[in-house]
């Protein structure tokens, strides 16, 4: 079995209609969003370091952190100088 880590740069396109460039991949999560004890929704967060040409307007994590979801202002407070290496594996059929 072969391994490759993935470095290079993908262009995304966000639904705010950002083009960004993806430098690193700081963390990966799975939020799990419990009603009555029973999962009702799972989420796949990826938090990536990203450059981007376009024009954005930036705002405090700080400052706004009552507006932020608890869980996901622990996450950017948490994992912001972070870096995540993810292996790409191969099998045969």
């Amino acid at each position: 079995m072969k391994t490759e880590t993935r470095t290079n740069e993908k262009k995304k396109e966000s639904k705010f209609s950002v083009n960004a460039n993806a430098k690193k991949i700081n963390s990966i999560s799975i939020e799990h969003v419990k009603k009555s004890g029973k999962i009702v929704h799972s989420f796949l967060l990826i938090l990536v370091e990203a450059t981007s040409k376009d024009k954005i307007n930036m705002m405090s994590i700080e400052n706004n952190k009552k507006r932020i979801i608890s869980s996901d202002y622990k996450l950017l407070k948490d994992y912001q100088q972070s870096e995540l290496k993810i292996n790409t594996l191969y099998s045969k059929d």
